[in-house]
């Protein structure tokens, strides 16, 4: 399940991702994001829980269609996670991102906040 991070600049995106992520997530992700937009190029703060289980074939799908219709709307992504796949995955896929990625162990969660909400 996805939640959502509060006491962020109005143009970060907090998500927490928690459990088995699912279609339903994704569906109310969508128009968090869009009405976001209007503040210009966005940022992400986004925190893997150790707990995420699972991605529903259908949140699989959804996950690869929000990134492909979102991926020029981000300059800033942060991953906050101990999960090694996750941290692994981040990392090969950093270099051909069209963003500033960085990942960050899960006790350095104000150290991302601070890299997410300082000026370019």
């Amino acid at each position: 399940m996805f939640t959502y991070l509060e006491g962020l600049p109005a143009d970060t995106l907090g998500l927490i991702a928690s459990g088995p992520l699912t279609h339903e997530d994704y569906k109310g992700l969508e128009p968090k994001v869009e009405a976001m937009l209007g503040h210009g190029p966005l940022k992400a703060l986004y925190v893997l829980e150790d707990d995420v289980s699972e991605f529903s074939p259908r949140a699989i799908w959804d996950d690869q269609v929000f990134t492909w219709n979102h991926l020029r709307d981000f300059s800033h992504f942060a991953v906050v996670t101990d999960l090694t796949w996750a941290r692994v995955m981040a990392w090969l896929i950093a270099p051909i991102m069209p963003v500033r990625m960085k990942v960050f162990p899960k006790a350095e969660m104000e150290a991302a906040k601070a890299w997410i909400a300082a000026p370019d």
